[in-house]
């Protein structure tokens, strides 16, 4: 990663965000025996890949009853990833995680064969080393959007002062810290990657953006295959219709790169195929049994208002961020209406879902993945509010949405707030109560 000198609030909130998520890993997750709870739930299956292909070599994870289900059995972290198709076992879950982790998972086995530990892939410093990953793609991600924000103009003061907020006020915090193994600050940092590529090439600043563009694409869908619907941002990034017409039109010119962007967001993918063939001998697999997507039946509301997993009631952040519509289309009405379009399209997909709250989870988790896209209308926002009173109170309320946002992850980590149950009464009735922690 390389800053411009131009931009040192930016770096400098980089760091200090590095910082701070390494000592709350390591003091929430590394001691004791805590370090089990590093990878839990959903992250269970996306790791799985690792220790099946590279130490164990079977990926069909005939391992599992020793080591999941019984030397490193845990009650809060076990988790039954395994699907039986036809006869064959195949992991619930998409790889993507996997593939993006390997250079920290091969850190991490290194080690333990140095200091002589358990080599069979869930001994301590493989979750050390793969917190330490999660800790890197949350950084890549925020990284990426300070790109964007740069290239669109936003001041140095003002792009800092987005990433600690999208870091800090939100459940990014949450998910890197005390559950690193589920898929979406990774889909944050390769959607991150998609927009400024994307942009990029929109901008006319060469095919190699198109190329990248591929790439972020394919590992995207290869984390999470709804991750597909940020092709839908492709008008919003390029800013007017014109903009995009002269793009489509440098498409048609540049017909070689155009095919190894599109080669490279298929090709990646398809390692999942690949694994499934491995697994079954065919290579497709529907692994989520008989749910799926509800699509006369979406919880549009909830996703967004509930209080039981609502966005934009646990991370009212994203709400704040939305007055970057106003200022957008005060400039330019086909911005804010295609940001609108591609994210109704989202919320739909997601709410669709046959389990929309996505399980125990703080705030809608998937909107994680889409973060860039927040923190580009909340520097719009920023950028085009008056000075005086109108961006004095907007600061003011990232300030104080941050410190919310923290106090309710505090109240999550210990179970004050719900995990599956959170109705209006409970809300408010522990609404910013962190005195119940401290002095139960």
């Amino acid at each position: 990663m390389r800053f411009s000198v131009s931009y040192p609030l930016s770096r400098l909130a980089l760091v200090v965000s590095a910082g701070i998520l390494l000592l709350a890993a390591t003091n929430i997750r590394w001691h004791g025996e805590h370090w089990k709870l590093i990878i839990r739930s959903d992250g269970k299956g996306y790791y799985a890949y690792l220790p099946a292909v590279l130490i164990h070599h079977d990926v069909n994870f005939g391992f599992f009853d020793q080591l999941e289900a019984d030397t490193y059995y845990h009650s809060h972290t076990f988790q039954d990833y395994r699907y039986q198709h036809e006869g064959h076992t195949v992991n619930q879950y998409f790889m993507g995680v996997a593939v993006l982790q390997t250079p920290f998972f091969l850190m991490g086995h290194l080690l333990t064969r140095l200091s002589g530990g358990s080599a069979d892939g869930y001994s301590r410093l493989y979750y050390y080393a793969f917190h330490l990953g999660a800790i890197f793609f949350t950084l890549l991600g925020a990284w990426y959007t300070v790109q964007i924000l740069r290239d669109q103009g936003i001041t140095d003061a003002h792009t800092s002062l987005v990433l600690l907020a999208f870091i800090f006020g939100t459940n990014v915090f949450y998910y890197v810290v005390c559950e690193p193994g589920m898929s979406h600050i990774y889909s944050w940092a390769t959607i991150a990657g998609f927009a400024r590529a994307s942009s990029r090439y929109l901008s006319q600043k060469g095919p190699r953006w198109l190329i990248q563009a591929g790439l972020w694409l394919g590992l995207s869908i290869l984390l999470r295959p709804v991750n597909g619907l940020v092709v839908l941002s492709l008008p919003f990034l390029a800013g007017t219709l014109p903009a995009l017409k002269k793009a489509w039109r440098g498409l048609r010119e540049d017909r070689v790169s155009f095919g190894v962007a599109i080669l490279a967001a298929a090709a990646i993918p398809s390692l999942q195929f690949l694994m499934y063939y491995l697994q079954t001998g065919t290579p497709w697999v529907y692994a989520y049994g008989s749910a799926g997507f509800n699509w006369g039946d979406p919880h549009f509301f909830d996703i967004l208002f509930s209080y039981r997993k609502g966005l934009f009631i646990y991370t009212p952040l994203c709400l704040l961020s939305l007055v970057g519509l106003w200022v957008w289309q005060q400039k330019s009405r086909f911005a804010a209406l295609s940001w609108l379009g591609f994210m109704g399209v989202v919320v739909y997909v997601l709410s669709a879902w046959a389990f929309w709250d996505y399980g125990g989870s703080f705030s809608s988790r998937p909107f994680i993945d889409y973060y860039v896209f927040f923190a580009m209308a909340l520097a719009a926002a920023l950028a085009g509010l008056k000075q005086g009173w109108p961006r004095i109170s907007y600061l003011t309320g990232i300030v104080l949405l941050t410190l919310i946002c923290q106090i309710q992850t505090y109240q999550y980590r210990y179970l004050h707030i719900d995990v599956n149950g959170m109705t209006r009464e409970k809300y408010w009735d522990a609404f910013l109560r962190i005195d119940r922690i401290l002095w139960p």
